[in-house]
């Protein structure tokens, strides 16, 4: 990994960590041109000295979870997911301006008793604008357009719930489900992030593949 690169992610995850009050924090920097990871670390992580307690007492495991938690958690990622439905539907031929059906800041869609929530009402009620301001109702306004085939098929497509290969020889899988187990309430859930899980190094991966114009890259570490 990269020193420089290393200590900027990790003082950043502690200034976040401190921010937020989360319970812990991790993250990864990658190259999107060829999927080397440059950093990745968790806050709080392992002090000196632990790694070697934790092994004396057949305890690794929990050195790996702290040092290579965006491998080994999986997790329901939220909102994150949204930029992937936006690119389901422009592959459909929808365009960003196309609009998107919000009424106000809760919202049920007809024949169904669910009841959506934003927590603003969406200004710009457009597909571009439910990326932008995060909008569950925009979204989910739209994967019921696409369906759940392709919005499957999009999450498929990005490498969620499968592994990336990296080449630690641990990672954990995540799980999108089998398309005949999906339904209605599948569908609109995994429209904003629920229902599925997947793991940072999966999510980071896909968000490369946009960067980088859509190639889906292989994570590895330096050589």
């Amino acid at each position: 990994i990269g020193i420089q690169e290393q200590s900027i992610l990790e003082s950043v995850l502690a200034d976040t960590y401190r921010k937020t009050e989360a319970r812990s924090v991790s993250g990864i920097v990658m190259d999107p041109r060829n999927g080397e990871i440059l950093a990745m670390a968790t806050h709080p992580g392992l002090v000196r000295g632990e790694l070697q307690k934790l092994y004396n007492n057949n305890r690794e495991d929990e050195a790996f979870g702290k040092m290579l938690r965006g491998m080994l958690l999986s997790m329901e990622p939220g909102s994150v997911i949204k930029p992937f439905i936006m690119t389901a539907a422009l592959e459909s031929g929808m365009s960003l301006d196309d609009p998107v059906d919000v009424r106000g800041e809760s919202q049920r869609f007809p024949g169904r008793k669910r009841v959506f929530t934003d927590s603003h009402l969406l200004r710009d009620r457009t597909l571009r604008g439910a990326v932008v301001e995060s909008s569950n109702i925009g979204i989910v306004d739209v994967g019921l357009r696409l369906g759940d085939k392709k919005v499957h098929r999009i999450l498929g497509k990005f490498g969620l719930g499968s592994e990336t290969g990296i080449d630690l020889g641990r990672e954990e899988t995540g799980m999108v489900k089998p398309i005949k187990q999906w339904s209605w309430y599948t569908l609109t859930s995994a429209s904003f992030g629920y229902e599925m899980q997947v793991t940072p190094l999966q999510i980071i991966r896909a968000y490369c593949s946009i960067a980088n114009g859509g190639e889906l890259v292989q994570p590895h570490f330096r050589q």
